[in-house]
């Protein structure tokens, strides 16, 4: 894969590369998706409490991936 300059740049600011339509599947879009919204719901359903949600005081240490981790872990690695 050949990293434009533009990757470079986000890589230095951000820590992360996004690629947008990386995996062209309507399925895993699907799962994004869903993913999205689960994520955005437990946030808004916790707003109060949003600094005692896992990750926010030192990072996602022994995070579990959960089923959804689990399947975009799998396209991933199709790719």
């Amino acid at each position: 894969m050949i990293i434009s300059e533009d990757n470079k740049n986000q890589f230095e600011n951000l820590g992360y590369i996004k690629i947008s339509n990386f995996i062209d599947d309507k399925n895993y879009k699907l799962l994004c998706s869903q993913l999205n919204a689960e994520i955005n719901k437990k946030f808004d359903d916790n707003k109060e409490d949003v600094m005692q949600m896992g990750g926010s005081l030192i990072g996602n240490v022994n995070i579990r991936l959960g089923n959804k981790g689990q399947l975009i872990w799998d396209y991933l690695k199709k790719k």
